[in-house]
């Protein structure tokens, strides 16, 4: 008799890898990651009617419907390129929703002046983001192709800058940053949006637009360069002082005082 597709299409550890059910799988929870981006986005869109000051509606919009579209968007795209297993639901589900209850209780704790609420909400996000490391880690680890790799290594590389940078805006959150206040506002800033966003970016563009555009990808951006290309834009963020007020009026950001872009 001729063998029958299994009717239970979940990708698990045992599943073996590029198991029928994977790409269904993995695009199912992409679109429930950007649902959450979506009522993030609106969110702050309403926040912003009701004139609650920039910092609640930018970051109802950066940490919930920002980093929610870059969860669901790296996991996605790591899957499809790699040929690995889908992340099981649970574990895709469980990342997804820490991410968008730190971020509310972030707002939260941030809006009513309980530092305790805001820590924890910052720590959540932050773990939440770490999680995201790790699954890509091991998407990464059972890939079928590595010709994909250095994107999706980008994608670890970014996850690590981000949560750092939102480790340090915690700290400035709950008042401890001391006469370092300004550094670590531009530390803060440049990580996070270089470091996390601009890496994400950057490393999916050679691919994405390829794909996009249904034509060959150049053969110039070899894994080599791919990598020594992510290396660059991570050591761009090195030194934030193109964000710090006591250096932005006199240096530029291409005399060599911050991060080149």
């Amino acid at each position: 008799p001729l063998p029958t597709e299994p009717t239970d299409t979940h990708v698990g550890s045992a599943a073996g890898r590029g198991a029928p059910g994977r790409v269904a799988e993995v695009h199912a929870q992409t679109r429930r990651g950007l649902i959450v981006a979506a009522g993030f986005a609106v969110a702050a869109v309403l926040s912003m009617v009701a004139r609650a000051g920039w910092w609640m509606p930018l970051h109802l919009f950066v940490v919930g419907g920002l980093l929610s579209a870059i969860s669901a968007s790296t996991q996605m795209l790591a899957v499809t390129w790699s040929s690995a297993p889908a992340p099981r639901p649970a574990v895709a589900g469980g990342q997804r929703w820490a991410l968008a209850i730190g971020a509310v209780v972030l707002v939260v704790g941030h809006e009513t002046d309980r530092k305790f609420l805001f820590a924890a909400g910052g720590a959540t996000v932050v773990v939440a983001m770490v999680a995201l490391g790790f699954i890509v880690i091991r998407i990464l680890r059972q890939a079928v192709t590595d010709r994909f790799a250095p994107a999706i290594e980008a994608y670890v590389a970014a996850v690590v800058a981000g949560a750092v940078g939102m480790s340090l805006g915690i700290v400035l959150g709950v008042g401890r940053g001391g006469s370092r206040n300004v550094e670590i506002r531009g530390a803060h800033l440049v990580l996070n949006v270089f470091g996390l966003v601009g890496l994400v970016i950057a490393a999916t563009l050679p691919y994405f637009a390829a794909t996009q555009l249904r034509s060959k990808i150049s053969p110039r951006p070899t894994p080599t360069t791919m990598r020594w290309s992510i290396r660059n834009c991570l050591m761009a963020t090195r030194r934030p002082r193109a964000f710090d007020a006591r250096y932005s009026a006199s240096k530029p950001c291409s005399s060599g005082s911050g991060p080149r872009l």
